[in-house]
Formats: structure tokens, sequence, C-alpha cells
């Protein structure tokens, strides 16, 4: 009986040596469809179910946060950078009172084989669960079979480039999860979360700083020279993460101009792992993390809370 693990051994070998024989620009070509960005990308309708759970377990978690800062989400006007494939946690938040809006650099467009299912379902769900949640905007979205304005704002634009769609000190609460790490220009980031804040805003900022190629060595990336792994991070549109650390995040948030800044660790590397990547950093001449405080490299995901 032929074994499968070899036979895709060799056809993977085959592409490769085919691949390697094609003209620059039919390369050029395949990449761009290998590398489109994943909010664009075909949606599986085998995953609704997962999505909702990870949609509500997100928007259950900033309810939480936003709570215990002492805000009540009621008539606020909220705001989800990179809210990914769908809208699901932006669209829970709405159903305990907020105005809501998202904004991505590669908006989901709306795939009504995929969408009109999951909105139905989280509506459901909601309604089952939470007797009290208003999900008007779901159901005027599910009717309409796309996004209403009187529903939920959608704009596609980078997170630095706010100033075209978000007058000045018109947001409560700002929320994201996992989103800051696949900025390109963190500064101006926060210059312009920063100018849109209301006056007694909060924002709250899960921040993911491994190595999104493989989270079991979340720290090897910080190895590779500024140079060749810029190149990388745009030609992977920025998905694997700019490699900034708290300390560094930190620090330009103080520089856009936010003064009461909270950073809560939720995940460390694992010291035998720590101890393995910090023996080989000496060694890695084009890495600028040789300065780094291991307490610094050890913090691989925390949440901000800005206000």
């Amino acid at each position: 009986m032929r074994d499968p693990s070899l036979f895709k051994i060799f056809l993977v070998k085959g592409l490769k040596a085919i691949y390697r024989r094609l003209p620059g620009q039919i390369k050029k070509y395949f990449l761009s469809i290998l590398r489109r960005p994943v909010n664009y990308q075909k949606r599986c309708v085998a995953s609704i179910d997962k999505n909702i759970e990870h949609a509500i377990r997100v928007g259950t978690n900033y309810l939480k946060i936003i709570s215990e800062s002492g805000v009540d989400i009621a008539g606020k006007t909220l705001l989800e950078l990179g809210p990914g494939i769908n809208f699901g946690s932006t669209l829970y938040l709405s159903a305990f009172g907020a105005r809501v809006m998202v904004v991505d650099r590669f908006l989901a467009a709306w795939d009504d084989e995929y969408h009109s299912k999951f909105y139905a379902r989280l509506a459901a769900r909601l309604k089952e669960h939470i007797p009290h949640a208003d999900t008007s905007a779901l159901d005027r979205i599910i009717s309409c079979h796309g996004y209403p304005d009187d529903a939920i704002g959608c704009f596609e634009t980078a997170a630095e480039d706010l100033s075209s769609v978000i007058a000045d000190g018109t947001i409560d609460i700002v929320l994201s999860s996992a989103v800051l790490e696949h900025i390109m220009d963190p500064l101006r980031c926060f210059q312009e979360l920063f100018r849109v804040m209301s006056p007694q805003g909060i924002q709250i900022h899960e921040v993911d700083f491994r190595d999104h190629d493989d989270f079991s060595r979340p720290l090897d990336f910080l190895l590779i020279g500024d140079e060749e792994y810029e190149r990388i991070f745009k030609e992977v549109h920025a998905e694997r993460g700019n490699r900034l650390r708290p300390t560094e995040y930190e620090t330009l948030m103080r520089q856009a101009g936010f003064s009461n800044i909270s950073i809560n660790p939720l995940l460390f590397a694992e010291e035998a792992y720590l101890e393995e990547f910090m023996d080989k950093l000496p060694n890695a001449l084009t890495s600028r993390y040789h300065s780094f405080a291991r307490s610094d490299l050890r913090q691989i995901v925390a949440y901000f809370i800005l206000k």
C-alpha cells in the first residue's frame, strides 16, 4: 500500500521544481495569489460554529474588561480595529447598547453563503442565552444581506489613516484583539487612536507578540535582521507580526499622547525555549534585540488599557 506521506513529499518536491523553472512574472503572479490577505479569501461555511464561539469569547472578554474599568457601553460609540472575517465580536457588543463601527485595512466583504448563516446563528445564540440582549443591529444586517449604516459603520482603511473616516474625539471605546502587531506604522496608528478618542474614552488592545509563523517558537523571528524582515513583513501583508516588544509599544503610546497606560501580561514564553533563544541571540549579528531585557522578550501576549 502506498504511503500517503511519501506521496505528499514527492508531490511537493515536484511542484517546487516546476515553480523554480517558471519565468519571474509568472512566479510573482502565483505568489500574489498565495499571499492574498486572509480577509479576502473564500469563507469556510463549515467553520461557522467555531467562528461564533470565538466571536462570543472575544466579545465577552471585551465586555468584562470594559465593565471592570467602570464603563457602561450603553449609548457609547465603539470602534473595533481589524475585526477579521466577520464582525461578530463587534455586533455582540452592539447587543448591549453600543453604537458600533469597524475598521480594517483589508475589510472582509459580505459573503452571503457564509455571513447570512453566521449572523443568523449568532443572533439565535444571543436570544437564547441572553434574553435582554438587543439583537436589532444583527436582525437588520440579516434582513439586508449586508451592512447598512444604521446597524454598523464599516470602513476599509488602515488604522494609520483614520482621519479619512473618523472625526476628532468622537469614539468612546476602541478595541482590538491580535491586531496591533500587524500595524505598518505603529506611531502614526497611536496618534490616530489618540486623536479620535473622546475625553472620557477607553481603549483595550490585546497584542500577540509571537512569531505568527510558528507559535511554538514565538521569538525566532527576532533573530532576523531588520532589512530582511521588513521585506518579509510587507510580502505577507504584515500578517506575520511587526516584532515590536511591549516596552516599545508603551513608548510609542506615550509619544502619541497617552499617559494612562496599563500593561497586563497574558502569556509568557516557556523557560526552556527562552533559554535556548537567549543562547542563540548573541550569534544573530544583524538582530537588533541583543540589548533587550529578558523580561521584555519573555512576555509574548498582553493587553493594554489606555485611558
